[in-house]
């Protein structure tokens, strides 16, 4: 009984000390964290969706999140378990998000595949690139359509499993934008034959922890502060510790190696299309520039790394990769009618910076999509 009573009092004092400590980091910290989600928030609003600020509204609009399901790692099998909804801009129908202004009927078909970037994560309907690509055939009076086929975390190869299961028709054409998905699972996680899926599948109890370390870095000041401390003493949350962050040193020869099996699923993409009598093409996307932004703009950099609660090791890691990769794919674009577009947006004008354009590491904004389906219009209506 005793044994049991000290227990009860060790536990309560443990308690008391816990609630203590909480009181005293919102008592210390609530004004300096409501500054600093302030700040952040604000750099957003006025850099990245200054003059588009409805879309900005939309994109932090306070929705629910979509469960996803899927069989294995299959990229056709991947699907929201709600295939209709519709909240902050994003409009899902049948599982696809919304291409405004479609035509029918239509006279062919453009099939647009990607990940979240053509999916269209961070602008409204009307502002991805599929309703932009559709914009721009309907103003020349053609009878085309655009269909997102676009699902967050897919990557190429994922891409070619759902293109083999699309019905495409003689006339039709595929384009496939991508490359930010592969960065990830080949240069950070060293996963050549990897999928974001499937990782996350393999790794179901740490992310099990990773959902608990968020919702109690959200309700808890102590150890959202903590976490903070924890961070800096790491070098991941400050400038200039990230110099060690870099890809790893190999050589030309190397790099390419590891990415021959996405080279070849392009190919892959390109002959299935072709035997479907439809044209194909590649476009290698765009990811932020850390360098440039680091020196035009490093509070905007900051601003973005805390948006997506990603370290800035990681922005840079694949910033740095991502030019690894633009020019290995230089030597095997034309097997697969490949363009590189990773200088789209710094060769723009819209923005007074090009770092302006991301809301992360790899999704842009409404102003960045329109550069980058002008460039892909371009490219397909020029053949």
């Amino acid at each position: 009984m005793k044994k049991l009573n000290l227990l009860f009092i060790n536990i309560l004092i443990f308690l008391i000390f816990c609630s203590f400590s909480e009181f005293l980091a919102r008592l210390i910290f609530t004004v300096n964290k409501e500054k600093n989600k302030h700040n952040f928030r604000d750099e957003l609003l006025e850099k990245a969706y200054f003059g588009i600020e409805d879309e900005y509204h939309k994109f932090f609009a306070d929705c629910p999140k979509q469960r996803i399901i899927s069989k294995d790692t299959d990229g056709s099998s991947v699907r929201y378990a709600n295939p209709n909804f519709s909240c902050g801009g994003i409009t899902v129908k049948n599982n696809k998000r919304l291409t405004v202004d479609q035509k029918s009927p239509s006279t062919n078909i453009v099939h647009v595949f990607g990940g979240s970037t053509v999916f269209g994560t961070g602008a409204s309907d009307k502002y991805t690139i599929p309703s932009l690509l559709q914009k721009k055939f309907n103003d020349i009076g053609s009878q085309t359509k655009v269909i997102n086929h676009g699902f967050g975390s897919l990557v190429a190869v994922q891409q070619f499993q759902k293109l083999t299961k699309t019905e495409i028709k003689k006339g039709d054409i595929v384009v496939f934008y991508d490359g930010g998905n592969d960065i990830v699972q080949r240069e950070v996680y060293g996963r050549p034959e990897g999928t974001i899926i499937g990782y996350n599948q393999e790794n179901k109890i740490g992310f099990l922890f990773s959902e608990l370390r968020n919702y109690l870095a959200e309700k808890s000041k102590i150890y959202y502060y903590l976490g903070k401390l924890k961070l800096y003493s790491q070098g991941k949350a400050v400038s200039q510790k990230v110099s060690k962050c870099e890809p790893n040193n190999s050589s030309k020869k190397e790099f390419e190696k590891k990415w021959l099996s996405y080279y070849q699923t392009l190919v892959n993409a390109k002959n299935f299309s072709e035997s479907k009598n439809a044209s194909f093409y590649h476009f290698l996307q765009p990811t932020l520039d850390y360098d440039l932004l680091e020196k035009s703009d490093l509070n905007y950099l900051k601003a973005v790394g805390i948006k997506a609660t990603y370290d800035l090791c990681f922005i840079k890691l694949i910033s740095r990769n991502s030019k690894n990769l633009n020019n290995s794919y230089l030597n095997f674009s034309n097997n697969f009618n490949g363009t590189t577009l990773s200088d789209v947006l710094i060769n723009s004008s819209v923005n007074s910076n090009p770092g302006y354009y991301f809301i992360d590491y790899i999704h842009i904004t409404r102003n960045g999509n329109e550069v980058v389906a002008d460039a892909i219009f371009k490219k397909i209506y020029k053949d």
